[in-house]
């Protein structure tokens, strides 16, 4: 499965790395992303087209 990596300044879309589960991806990103930084990339299961982060969302 691919899971879509964005950077979250400016919103775009930074990498899709193939993974085994989201799950999986969840308890160590870096496995499947090296360069994974919890304070400037999202992940999501599904591919934004036009994405728009709401600020006032806590991760």
């Amino acid at each position: 499965m691919n899971i879509y990596i964005y950077n979250k300044n400016p919103l775009r879309l930074e990498g899709i790395p193939i993974i085994s589960s989201f799950e999986q991806f969840k308890i160590n990103p870096l496995e499947f992303y090296p360069t994974w930084n919890i304070e400037k990339n999202i992940a999501s299961e599904t591919k934004f087209e036009n994405p728009i982060l709401d600020t006032d969302i806590k991760n």
